[in-house]
């Protein structure tokens, strides 16, 4: 919450390094095995670090998500959940940070499902259940709000208006806020904005994604922030993938 740590999987050697950026710590490497590293999650109090493995064995993906104790030195990394098909991704901690979530791709039947720190299953819910007649892929996202365990900010494919049909190789994409209480979903960004890469503020108050608009044609990635109801919309500026944190 303070930004404070910095994770990320390194080109070279795999696994995941942990940067202290107030110089406090040295950097500290997780080694995994096998080495491929996907999603990276920090617990809403930053005190444990999640992530999936990828796993390749007799030609079959077999992921399993790991998680580390940062607050004890010498802790090594704890398997969570295993035998996770490729098709399923992992989106981040509750509110609590003692429970995952999941997306499970599977056309029509794609789920979300809460998982808690031993790995078993707390619950499920269709994604049907609670968006419209969106076009999923395999690479949507449901990121649960650091403020509400029964809200989630999705980005899914859309269809895209028709100036955008000529350049765009895909499905459009947008943000969506969806209650999963209520079942219900609000559109968060413009049809004139193609929307991807979303992350929330650790406080769940603001989010902020990459943008494209439809013209011109092949433009370049912006920058976006907009308020956790869709006000206050505002560009940026150039750059892509954002990450979110604060600093007292």
């Amino acid at each position: 919450p303070d930004a404070s740590l910095l994770a990320y999987a390194p080109d070279a050697g795999g696994g995941i390094v942990v940067v202290d950026l107030t110089g406090k710590a040295k950097p500290r490497h997780i080694a995994t095995k096998p080495v491929d590293v996907r999603e990276i999650h920090f617990a809403p109090d930053s005190r444990r670090l999640a992530w999936r493995v990828d796993v390749e064995a007799e030609q079959e993906r077999r992921d399993r998500i790991e998680s580390l104790d940062l607050a004890a030195p010498d802790a090594k990394p704890a398997v969570l959940a295993t035998g996770l098909p490729a098709d399923v991704s992992f989106q981040g901690f509750g509110q609590d940070g003692k429970s995952l979530l999941v997306f499970a791709y599977d056309g029509d039947n794609s789920q979300l499902r809460r998982l808690g720190l031993d790995g078993k299953t707390l619950g499920q819910q269709a994604v049907s259940a609670f968006t419209d007649a969106i076009l999923a892929s395999s690479a949507d996202r449901y990121l649960p709000s650091p403020a509400n365990d029964t809200l989630v900010l999705a980005g899914t494919g859309v269809r895209p208006t028709p100036a955008m049909t000529p350049w765009l190789s895909d499905t459009g994409s947008a943000l969506f806020l969806c209650d999963l209480g209520s079942g219900t979903n609000y559109r968060l960004t413009p049809r004139q904005l193609v929307a991807f890469f979303p992350a929330w503020t650790p406080d769940g108050q603001r989010i902020y994604f990459v943008g494209l608009k439809e013209s011109p044609a092949y433009g370049t990635p912006h920058l976006y922030r907009m308020n956790a109801d869709g006000t206050g919309l505002t560009d940026l500026g150039k750059g892509t993938v954002p990450s979110v944190g604060t600093r007292p």
